[in-house]
């Protein structure tokens, strides 16, 4: 699930690391309640930038990106 990919490849990172979630969906269960319920439940981290690209917006498909630090 995304909540356990998130949570894996934070195990990773060390101090100042960064961590790019990103997914090809405009679901907020799968994008800012996973990065939120994510960051709730590992302390240490936090958001250095969060987007999420709407279609219409630019020419492609929507798509979210959080960009998350080891601090």
């Amino acid at each position: 699930t995304q909540k356990q990919i998130i949570a894996s490849g934070s195990k990773y990172l060390k101090k100042g690391g960064v961590m790019v979630y990103s997914t090809c969906t405009l679901k907020k269960y799968e994008n800012e309640e996973i990065v939120r319920g994510f960051l709730r439940d590992h302390s240490g981290f936090e958001i250095a930038f969060e987007k999420t690209f709407l279609p219409y917006e630019r020419a492609g498909e929507g798509f979210y990106i959080a960009k998350i630090i080891k601090v």
